[in-house]
């Protein structure tokens, strides 16, 4: 059975870090490792206890990181962990969770199923890349068709997905780890998931938002993790993002889709 290493981010707040963990593992029966992220300058001493237990419970945690504040660079922390997971060559995909969001039924075995029985985009032509649960209603979010090619004739065939003209996906991001597709810290702090999904785009890959799910996405607060997205930090991402489709010659991204 294809194994998922889940990136689960959090502030080291104790109850919202359980809470969205439990959310998550009630709601699938898909193999997970942990690879657990906390960034604080405090982390609740009862959070560390509760992820013991979840060793003691037969939950394998791959990893267990705790970062400051004052010196956690987000792009840099989830390249570190992206580095680690690949070089175990035990995973079949990645999910980065943040732990603001919870999720229903089979969350997982809907991605998995659909990433795996991706065939082909049917307008763009392209091979799967991030995939994403939608949280909130999104005026960006348009409706596309991609095929799906399933042996079982109610899931195979036409099939209906989430996307945004600029092939950004947020929030859950569910991927197969490509070698030189990376986090990159470019001085846009905020624009982590943007970054990340844009390499991805840039290398011929379809990010989306399955259809059968909907996530809920919790207010909860976070200086590094829910950086707020500066304007500054904004058109550094949008100069790195012109600059790198020159460079690969390609011609599908344009200023007037980042404005």
């Amino acid at each position: 059975m294809d194994l998922t290493c889940v990136i689960l981010i959090s502030n080291g707040q104790y109850y919202q870090t359980r809470y969205s963990i439990e959310t998550l593992l009630n709601n699938t029966n898909c193999p997970i490792v942990f690879y657990f992220i906390i960034i604080s300058n405090k982390v609740d001493s009862r959070l560390e206890k509760y992820i013991n237990h979840l060793s003691e419970e037969n939950y394998i945690v791959f990893e267990y990181i705790i970062y400051e504040e004052s010196k956690a660079i987000l792009s840099e922390i989830y390249n570190d962990a992206l580095i680690q997971i690949n070089s175990s060559e035990i995973f079949n995909y990645t999910c980065i969770f943040p732990f603001n969001i919870l999720v229903d039924e089979h969350w997982l075995e809907d991605l998995i199923f659909c990433y795996e029985n991706y065939n082909q985009d049917l307008i763009e032509k392209k091979t799967p890349g991030i995939l994403s649960i939608k949280t909130d209603f999104d005026k960006d979010l348009e409706l596309s068709t991609i095929w799906l090619s399933s042996k079982d004739d109610y899931e195979g065939g036409a099939y209906q997905v989430w996307f945004r003209k600029n092939n950004f996906v947020s929030g859950i991001m569910f991927f197969k780890i490509i070698d030189d597709i990376k986090f990159k810290n470019i001085g846009a702090v905020g624009f982590e998931e943007e970054q990340f999904s844009f390499e991805y785009s840039i290398n011929g890959y379809s990010n989306f938002f399955i259809r059968k799910q909907v996530g809920v996405k919790l207010p909860l607060e976070s200086e590094v993790i829910f950086a707020k997205k500066k304007a500054s930090n904004y058109q550094a991402f949008k100069n790195y993002a012109i600059q790198i489709a020159k460079e690969k010659n390609k011609n599908f991204i344009h200023e007037d889709e980042f404005n």
